[in-house]
């Protein structure tokens, strides 16, 4: 037994041994260059590695996060039992690691955390079956197989994953159990369906959910639950919901799992604002959950034909998002507050009260056109953008505001980077224009030069879709004009072949339209 005990100690030794004579008279307090470092001293290194990577200021995050590795390395390499530097060494390690990950230097952070799982493994005899390094172990095999997810090796994800898993498991059917370890497992088996999911095993992520599904339901027992179990809960009820919608038998199921989701987070959001100790990030941070949560049922619901609850939960989340705690220059909450009113315009607008969503729908598009102006490089805030816009020119067309409609194509048209999508959308959008403008000859005619000059510039842009020009009605009250004639001719020349677009926009209407 003494010389398995001293066979994995040496294997330890070697995993974590650094050069020492990398930092010049590290050792003086230790007493000799072979002794350890003084706990005292590790534990300073691993708070100051903790503040570098919170500020990560100068450039010395990475030195000092891998200060920390070193000397928990040297503290087990002289007493490998040390339950509690081992954990510390994991801990320091996985640090170390996510500051990698967040800089995109997978490679190097796939190696710390092999280093990571090594450590949790490679143990002396007296404290194999430790729960507390099995814990760290899950997490870390977790983490690592997130890292080669990103890095495209899905199937060594997948195995990474499920080694986490039965981790997990083990832990959780063993009577040093804690509620930690049942989240633990929740959090790795969400990460795992992510995974099959990608990979394209919709069945094995599905059965990964249910599990989570009564893991979950295993720390709803308490009386008073945690927020962050419910939250859990939720998040599980989302994602299978998300799986149950791919197979439209299952849509009813997707209802009920969404429903479950937003009554666990209104749950979160009562207990939260009933605790004087929750701080205002966590309240802010559970109503825009909640908030996207309803969002998602509406448009489920929308699409389901269930229009009065659809518009009761937009309505809601639109409240719920104007709760929330204004923090100055935020785009992400200008983001989902503009988002919210052109979900709720657009619902409305479902059920077909086109004097109710008209404010909203304003009010969405001026904010969100207005943040697009201020971030053109943010892929979200403009896809956004673009939604709004759409939507306000839309709804001014059916309450026939044509001039309202031609000043909301203007916006629409200024949105960068520029496709051909939005010069395609206008152009259709000024169409309808001209129809209702009919009686006003000059008008109609302004409007026509400008649908036919959009049309010009999606060509310019990409859009290579002759026969739908040719065939559709949206574009009828154009062929008359000499101008549509030498767009056909500029198609046919640019692609003698030319066939259905490759683009997003469609003779059967918007592509915002089919997202909806």
């Amino acid at each position: 037994m003494l010389g398995a005990v001293a066979l994995a100690g040496g294997a330890v030794y070697g995993l974590v041994f650094v050069d020492r004579a990398r930092r010049p008279g590290a050792e003086a307090d230790a007493g000799s260059a072979s002794a350890p470092l003084r706990r005292a001293r590790v534990l300073a290194l691993d708070a100051l590695a903790v503040e570098q990577a919170t500020r990560d200021g100068r450039g010395g995050a990475e030195s000092a996060l891998k200060d920390a590795v070193n000397g928990w390395s040297r503290r087990i390499a002289a007493d490998p039992a040390s339950i509690d530097d081992r954990l510390r060494l994991i801990d320091a390690i996985v640090r170390l690691a996510s500051w990698l990950e967040e800089r995109g230097r997978w490679e190097e952070a796939e190696r710390h955390l092999d280093r990571g799982s090594l450590a949790c493994l490679v143990l002396p005899i007296v404290s194999q079956g430790e729960p507390r390094i099995t814990r760290k172990l899950a997490l870390v095999l977790d983490r690592q197989g997130g890292v080669l997810e990103a890095m495209g090796r899905l199937t060594e994800s997948l195995e990474t994953r499920a080694r986490a898993a039965a981790a997990a498991r083990g832990i959780v059917e063993s009577p040093a159990r804690t509620p930690d370890d049942v989240r633990v497992l929740i959090v790795v088996l969400l990460h795992s369906a992510e995974t099959l999911e990608a990979s394209n095993r919709a069945a094995e992520a599905a059965a990964t959910l249910d599990e989570a599904r009564r893991a979950s339901a295993s720390l709803g027992d308490n009386r008073t639950p945690e927020t962050q179990d419910l939250e859990l809960a939720a998040l599980v009820f989302e994602r299978r919901a998300g799986l149950s919608l791919k197979d439209n038998t299952e849509r009813a199921e997707a209802r009920d799992l969404l429903e479950r989701a937003v009554g666990l987070r209104e749950r979160v959001v009562g207990l939260l604002r009933s605790d004087s100790n929750a701080s205002v990030a966590a309240i802010d941070q559970a109503l825009a959950r909640l908030a996207d949560g309803e969002t998602a049922l509406a448009r489920l619901l929308v699409r389901d034909g269930l229009i009065d609850r659809a518009v009761a939960l937009a309505r809601r989340a639109l409240d719920h998002e104007s709760e929330r705690p204004p923090r100055a220059g935020s785009v992400a909450d200008q983001h989902a507050r503009g988002r919210a009113l052109i979900d709720l315009a657009q619902t409305l607008r479902d059920k077909g009260d086109l004097a109710g969503a008209l404010p909203h729908a304003r009010r969405g598009a001026a904010m969100l056109l207005e943040l697009h102006s201020q971030n053109r490089v943010d892929m979200y805030v403009r896809m956004a953008a673009s939604l709004a816009a759409w939507t306000l020119c839309d709804l001014e067309l059916a309450a026939g505001d044509h001039r309202a409609a031609a000043r909301a194509v203007g916006r629409y048209l200024e949105i960068e980077p520029a496709g051909y999508d939005e010069a395609l959308e206008s152009c259709r959008f000024l169409c309808r224009c001209v129809r209702l403008a009919a009686a006003d000859l000059a008008v109609a005619e302004g409007y026509t030069r400008s649908a036919l000059a959009a049309l010009k510039t999606a060509v310019e842009r990409g859009f290579r879709d002759r026969d739908e020009l040719v065939r559709s009605p949206l574009y009828a009250i154009l062929r008359p004009h000499n101008e549509f004639d030498r767009i056909l001719a500029e198609l046919t020349e640019l692609d003698p072949l030319s066939g259905p677009s490759t683009g997003h926009s469609s003779a059967n209407g918007s592509d915002h339209e089919r997202t909806r």
